[in-house]
């Protein structure tokens, strides 16, 4: 009897790892076909930029960068890494001693709908000096249209007058961050710079009474590296600490560049920090 229960129990063993090995088999090659389909759909939909770059647009006295080419102005690494604290190359031909510099946004178009025509009449205006018609383009995009005068001071060129003015304009904004790193890039307003001695001036506030502190830093660009006169870069600003009862403000370099203004924060005194930033 003990010997027929010990074979039956060894029967129905057998046929429950025969079960297992099955199930086993059958999920496993359900994982492989998945991951197989899985793999070949990511291969054929993945975003390749070496293939869908569009290639810089450089016309006469300017340049036109567009997302995803090669020397895109946005680094494609988190701001705190090694590789992005490094200053970017802009794609620029620099056959052209002083290019105008326009930065397309993530769906090709220029900023704030600008057009070819445009970007043509404020390289007009600058090898004129003659700005109406680029102040009045400005004026319609909502953008800020920014020169530097003989002293090095940043100026804003409005419609008021010719005369130009150190008002800025100021479209609030608000970010937050987290402690440990850096924000997503939060995006500002289109900023039109004509020279390279624009500057332009990043603001940003912590909420008040909130007893929290932030370190924030600003886009922006500059001609020449480490002293040199070769090529157009880009990168983000330190520009400083901000807390519940202070404001930052700090002007970083712009240059010749239409594009929009960008900023990231990162919380310093608590785990969560938030407030609002402008140009």
């Amino acid at each position: 009897m003990t010997l027929l229960i010990t074979r039956m129990w060894e029967s129905v063993w057998k046929n429950k790892r025969q079960l297992a090995a099955s199930a086993v088999a059958v999920m496993l090659g359900l994982y492989i076909v998945v991951a197989g389909s899985t793999s070949s759909t990511a291969a054929d939909t993945r975003p390749n930029s070496t293939q869908e770059a569009r290639p810089p647009l450089n016309g006469d006295g300017y340049v036109v960068l567009y997302p995803d080419s090669e020397g895109f102005y946005e680094p494609s690494a988190e701001f705190g890494s090694a590789a992005a604290e490094q200053s970017k190359l802009l794609n620029v031909n620099d056959r052209d001693a002083d290019p105008f510099v326009v930065l397309a946004e993530a769906d090709g178009s220029l900023p704030s709908g600008m057009t070819i025509q445009d970007i043509e009449t404020i390289v007009l205006a600058k090898r004129t000096g003659n700005f109406g018609d680029a102040i009045e383009i400005a004026d319609n995009l909502g953008a800020t249209l920014l020169s530097s005068d003989e002293s090095g001071r940043t100026v804003e060129l409005t419609s008021s007058s010719d005369i130009p003015s150190t008002a800025a304009k100021a479209n609030v904004r608000t970010w937050a961050a987290l402690a440990n790193a850096w924000s997503p890039s939060y995006e500002g307003d289109t900023i039109i710079g004509v020279d390279w001695g624009v500057k332009i001036a990043y603001t940003f506030t912590v909420t008040e009474g909130s007893n929290q502190g932030a370190a924030g830093r600003g886009y922006g660009y500059y001609r020449g590296y480490n002293g040199s006169v070769f090529g157009t870069w880009s990168q983000y600003y330190n520009l400083g600490s901000a807390f519940s009862n202070t404001a930052t403000t700090k002007a970083v370099p712009w240059g010749n560049v239409a594009g929009k203004a960008r900023f990231k924060a990162t919380s310093l005194a608590s785990i969560y920090a938030a407030g609002k930033w402008n140009t």
